[in-house]
């Protein structure tokens, strides 16, 4: 059996790299040419197209590791079952799941370091080659935001914002609500700009309604100048949100999230909430597609490399597809939890595999 294994390894190494390899150099090639054109408008020197290049391999290397190995296991299999070599091997008494559980061990263990490859270098290379992309293109990207509306971790103070400027980091034509545990109005702030100083927000001309204790009516004040250590929601609070999760440490997008969800943007977090589960969930494709290859590897005798690279890009647009709509449906759908809606995918094509290895030619 150990001479069994060695010689599946020594088949499927080289064919791993080598599919790998190409999957890159499609992603690279498919990227480089998506913005060609681009480049020659902008007179981006051929030094900085490198660096983006070189800094987009990691992420290329991540987003084809699943595609790669499903295509070689499949390729893998397909040459020894046209060889008759399967036909020898289950002979022999050999069961399938025995005979290609290094495969799948291999998967295992690919998924592993696809998740530490992708927190710890995928996450950082990206993003600079992301920055570095914008920067030669003369791409601005404005993180200014109108008409927000936000509210503090504990609840009781409400922010209404005509405008954001993320470069000054001013407020423009603010409300400002305060309220106590019974929801009751205790102080209200108007003021036509604020500036963003030593942690707190100064307000410049600021009108202020307020209800001391024992007091029932308002008392209005006109401050020129006006601080509160309570008004402290940071200016990232005030971005528009389009930050990306898939360009943030897992820590990193832990404290997205809490920002998004403590300034009320409950939908914006949910999203972000369910990229974040995904971020897990993606990891172990390179298990399942492994799994499933391995079950599907015996099934092409003629045209193996079209059919395995057929196969193999089949199944993980499928999968990937599938993955897209249980997060949509999760999205939408309340009753349906966010964990259900990341791991659906990995358990029914579990599922599928599993089915597979049952039926499958032993």
């Amino acid at each position: 059996m150990k001479y069994l294994h060695k010689m599946l390894i020594s088949l499927f190494i080289p064919t791993f790299i080598g599919a790998l390899s190409f999957f890159v150099l499609l992603l690279q090639v498919i990227d480089l040419f998506s913005n060609i054109s681009q480049y020659i408008n902008e007179e981006v020197p051929l030094k900085v197209i490198l660096q983006i290049v070189i800094f987009y391999i990691p992420k290329a290397i991540n987003t084809s590791l699943p595609m790669a190995l499903l295509f070689s296991i499949s390729y893998t299999m397909g040459n020894l079952y046209s060889n008759n070599e399967l036909i020898a091997i289950f002979s022999s008494g050999i069961k399938l799941i025995r005979f290609v559980y290094p495969l799948i061990l291999f998967g295992l263990i690919l998924s592993i370091f696809g998740f530490y490859f992708d927190n710890k270098i995928v996450i950082s290379t990206y993003s600079k080659k992301n920055e570095l992309q914008d920067r030669a293109l003369s791409v601005v990207k404005s993180f200014d935001n109108h008409n927000v509306a936000l509210t503090n971790k504990s609840r009781n103070i409400i922010y209404y914002i005509k405008f954001y400027n993320d470069k000054n980091e001013t407020l423009s034509d603010i409300i400002i609500i305060e309220r106590d545990n019974l929801n009751n109005l205790v102080k209200r702030i108007d003021s036509k700009i604020a500036y963003w100083n030593n942690g707190v927000w100064e307000f410049n001309d600021a009108l202020i309604y307020e209800k001391k204790d024992g007091v029932e009516h308002y008392t209005v004040t006109v401050e020129k100048k006006y601080m509160d250590e309570k008004l402290n929601l940071p200016p990232v609070s005030f971005k528009d949100p389009v930050k990306d999760i898939s360009e943030m440490t897992l820590q990193e997008s832990r404290e997205w999230i809490q920002l998004l969800e403590s300034t009320g943007k409950t939908q914006r977090a949910l999203e972000a909430y369910m990229e974040y589960l995904k971020r897990y969930s993606m990891t172990l494709t390179p298990l399942i597609v492994a799994f499933l290859s391995c079950a599907l590897g015996g099934k092409f005798k003629k045209n193996v490399l079209l059919m395995s690279l057929l196969s193999s890009l089949s199944i993980s647009v499928c999968y990937y597809v599938f993955q897209m709509i249980t997060v949509e449906i999760s999205l939408r759908v309340e009753e349906i939890p966010a964990l259900m809606g990341a791991w659906a995918p990995f358990i029914i094509f579990t599922v599928i595999g599993l089915v597979q290895f049952k039926n499958a030619k032993t």
